[in-house]
């Protein structure tokens, strides 16, 4: 009984490969993802955290495209239909093999 009781909770239908296609097409040149995990909640509210790295030259413009990035997400209508949030949730400078960068976190609700 307990076994069968596992199933009733299991999702069968996920919305997350079409999440993970919208948000592909939304991102701007110079960034890339680290991380993108879809969570649903029990009362199927999903939730959405995207992590990644940002590169260009100039490292002002690099905090514009992370920016950009949020405002982009955040007009989405295709992502509107499954979050209504967006929100930087940390944003830093950092070197990978002597390049600097900005990591960013973003959860979208």
């Amino acid at each position: 009984q307990a076994n069968l009781q596992y199933f009733d909770t299991l999702r069968i239908k996920t919305d997350a490969a079409l999440l993970l296609a919208y948000t592909i097409r939304l991102l701007p040149e110079g960034v890339w993802l680290k991380d993108l995990n879809v969570r649903y909640g029990s009362d199927d509210q999903v939730t959405m955290d995207i992590s990644g790295y940002v590169y260009a030259e100039n490292s002002n413009k690099q905090l514009r495209l992370v920016n950009g990035l949020v405002e982009v997400l955040r007009s989405s209508k295709e992502l509107s239909r499954y979050l209504s949030g967006v929100q930087l949730m940390s944003m830093q400078r950092q070197d990978i093999n002597g390049v600097p960068v900005t990591y960013f976190l973003i959860t979208c609700s």
